[in-house]
């Protein structure tokens, strides 16, 4: 039980095609919880979100997609995200600090607060060492440079 509420927190979901997903606190005669209210709403249609809750509905991989609960599907789901995480690994880590930070202010807030912080946060990221080990990292890529750690906060 809360297994869907804690995939729901990640960043990616990268799932095997025989996998199955469900909202089951229905047939216990209760409600999601675990985070569940705040999880679903930012990945799934409100619709969506009610048929599964309300029915305790079992759904598979293609149709978990469709809703937005997995960002891939993979025969081999771990290595396909060990292949997407060295793929973050390989940028800055102010640019991925930068950009997570971002999005989680700025996906329910208004367009002027999104386009300040978006402006704010572009700033201080261009300011960084890792910027320029990121420009040298993608001409010169024969012999990149390491990055620093992340400085972005």
């Amino acid at each position: 039980g809360g297994g869907l509420q804690l995939v729901s927190g990640g960043d990616f979901r990268i799932a095997s095609p025989d996998a199955n997903f469900s909202i089951l606190e229905a047939k216990w005669g209760l409600i999601p919880d675990m985070g569940g209210a705040i999880a679903f709403r930012e990945l799934m249609r409100k619709d969506h979100t009610l048929e599964m809750a309300m029915t305790a509905k079992v759904i598979d991989c293609e149709t978990a997609k469709e809703y937005g609960l997995v960002t891939k599907i993979a025969e081999d789901p771990y290595a396909e995200a060990y292949a997407l995480a060295l793929e973050c690994a390989n940028r800055s880590p102010d640019v991925l600090a930068a950009n997570k930070k971002l999005y989680n202010k700025t996906w329910w807030s208004s367009p002027g607060i999104a386009l300040f912080l978006e402006t704010w946060y572009q700033i201080k990221v261009g300011a960084r060492k890792n910027r320029t080990i990121a420009i040298q990292r993608e001409t010169h890529n024969d012999k990149p440079r390491k990055y620093l750690p992340r400085t972005f906060k």
